[in-house]
């Protein structure tokens, strides 16, 4: 039996991670096409105010949301920790599927409607992360990548206000934090889980 419960939580970390490897190449591709310092300052989301690099952002988002939408319908498990952890992904799929529906260049409201939801994002993310980090606080690595995880949202805050120049590189840097943190929790709240029911029985 945890054997199996074990083996349910690899193909949500895969395709969780086969998204966000999707995301950064197709962000790497826009990057390619249309290299720009202003770019880098103003984040990813500038790629999809432009003509040239459009498609693959709006694709790069499209495989990112699809990927963690399949893996979210993965996680199963009855425990309040799996349940939660599939809701908060599940917010942030919702939340990413939206960002490139509201090109921030197109007029006043979409650029309020883009900051406040990358800002939800963001959020989400970081609360989901410091979540994770309590319940599994005696795990080194949990502690690392959060720890990684809200250097990098600093950063961004630090960046969006004009006080830093370089906002890919830490968008980057947050995303691959919190996707790696996932993937580390996914089993070891699954084993959480387990231990009760082996006892029990």
């Amino acid at each position: 039996m945890a054997v199996a419960d074990n083996g349910s939580t690899t193909a949500p970390a895969l395709l969780l991670l086969c998204g966000q490897l999707c995301f950064l190449v197709m962000m790497m591709c826009c990057l390619a096409i249309e290299p720009s310092a202003l770019a880098l300052k103003r984040g990813l989301s500038y790629c999809g105010t432009h003509v040239g690099t459009v498609v693959p952002y709006s694709l790069g988002f499209a495989l990112c949301v699809s990927l963690t939408a399949a893996a979210v319908a993965r996680i199963r498990g009855g425990s309040k920790s799996l349940r939660r952890l599939r809701v908060a992904l599940g917010a942030i799929a919702a939340l990413l599927a939206a960002i490139p529906l509201t090109p921030y260049s197109l007029d006043l409201v979409f650029d309020w409607l883009h900051i406040g939801l990358t800002t939800a994002l963001f959020a989400l993310a970081l609360v989901v992360g410091w979540w994770v980090a309590v319940r599994l606080r005696a795990d080194p690595a949990v502690r690392g990548l959060v720890a990684a995880e809200t250097a990098g949202g600093v950063l961004v805050l630090v960046a969006q206000v004009g006080l830093l120049d370089f906002m890919i590189p830490v968008e980057v840097c947050f995303q691959i934090a919190f996707a790696l943190l996932v993937v580390r929790a996914l089993p070891l709240l699954q084993r959480r889980r387990d231990a009760p029911e082996q006892t029990a029985c």
